[in-house]
């Protein structure tokens, strides 16, 4: 640690963790009441998933201080095997790893299951920051290259290419969320790199174009949370019960919530994933406005501190990596507080540093070791 550790970013980031372990512990406890039918059979994990979030906060606290030591300019070096390596994962989870409701995300390794899906996101921020700062470093010429296509393959058509190639792999098994976070971290650093105005706006028609297409290419129940979300009457026992339970959940919370422990729909089983997708309910209901005005400010003043960092950034890569890392963050938190409330369709992302999951807690500690260690070669005013 030095004087240039940036405290007020790690001290945000444990703050907000052990608000998550307060709500987890509260989303899977287990009042004693015998009348109460827990079709989860949280009954029988109680008090075990708070312990283990407990653990992996631990050793996330670890990575995260090794990281800010580690000079992250070795990731130039490292990020095309970080690449190749996460992708080949996605490929063997499909094959070999474990299914759990009918998705194949994650790898049992015995005392942790490990959900390549994470690796992804890191190595993808890697990739795009290496290949965008050497593109950078070039002087491109339309009269050199007689082809304006040259620069547009070389500054969207590759970077797209290898944020697509993972997504596809992540959204086959399925996991929809996880697939679309990388579009905003690949356009956020493109944004950065400072790309021709007119190759982003051909790119996003060109997507919005294509999109209706992709309807056809989604799961049964994926299709089912997308006209949910335009009419949650349409299957108020199904597909619309969870989106339902967690409107409740925010909106009885009023003022001032009804207290730690003191959810209905958290204590009486009403509301399903509780304790990861849907976390934010479970604040919203026990601290009521307040409190989840509370948390969204902590959350707020997270991605503030970022943007400081990524502005001061001292070299172009790690100002891209800051930016990938900030856009990530951002969408997770927006997609998944928007979903919670209703406002956007249910895709399955946990909010970051609040919702149960080791490999989700490793990745968001890992990137904030990034940022601190960015931080500390930034320039100095």
């Amino acid at each position: 640690m030095t004087r240039d550790f940036d405290w007020g970013l790690f001290a945000i980031t444990i703050l907000i963790s052990l608000v998550g372990i307060m709500s987890i512990y509260s989303a899977t406890h287990y009042p004693g009441k015998a009348n109460i039918n827990y079709s989860d059979d949280l009954s029988s994990l109680s008090n075990t998933f708070w312990i283990k979030q407990a653990i992996w906060l631990l050793l996330s606290l670890i990575l995260a201080i090794f990281m800010a030591n580690f000079n992250y300019h070795h990731f130039w070096d490292l990020a095309w095997f970080l690449y190749v390596s996460s992708v080949i994962l996605l490929f063997l989870v499909l094959v070999v790893g474990v299914e759990r409701s009918g998705a194949k995300r994650w790898f049992d390794l015995g005392i942790f299951s490990l959900q390549p899906s994470e690796l992804v996101k890191i190595s993808i921020i890697i990739i795009l920051a290496r290949y965008f700062t050497r593109l950078m470093s070039y002087h491109f010429s339309e009269s050199i290259y007689h082809s304006g296509f040259f620069i547009f393959f070389k500054m969207m058509l590759v970077p797209i290419f290898l944020v697509m190639l993972p997504a596809v792999f992540i959204i086959k098994q399925p996991d929809l969320g996880s697939g679309i976070v990388l579009i905003p971290i690949l356009f956020a650093i493109i944004f950065c790199a400072q790309v021709p105005k007119r190759f982003i706006a051909s790119v996003v028609l060109l997507g919005a174009a294509v999109i209706p297409f992709f309807w056809h290419f989604l799961k049964a129940y994926q299709k089912s949370r997308f006209l949910v979300f335009l009419d949650p009457n349409i299957d108020p026992l199904g597909a619309g019960y969870t989106i339902t339970q967690s409107k409740i959940a925010i909106g009885s919370g009023k003022l001032l919530g009804k207290g730690w422990l003191a959810g209905t729909q958290n204590q009486l089983n009403f509301l399903p994933e509780r304790h990861t997708d849907f976390i934010f309910s479970i604040i919203a209901e026990e601290w009521g406005f307040i409190g989840s005005a509370v948390i969204l400010f902590l959350l707020f003043f997270l991605i503030w501190r970022m943007i400081d960092i990524a502005s001061k950034a001292n070299d172009p890569f790690g100002r891209l990596i800051s930016v990938g890392v900030i856009a990530f963050f951002s969408f997770q938190i927006l997609i998944n507080i928007a979903m919670t409330s209703g406002i956007m369709p249910v895709v399955g992302l946990p909010l970051p540093f609040v919702s149960y999951g080791g490999s989700s807690l490793l990745l968001s500690y890992f990137c904030i070791g990034l940022m601190l260690n960015i931080s500390k070669h930034r320039i100095i005013f």
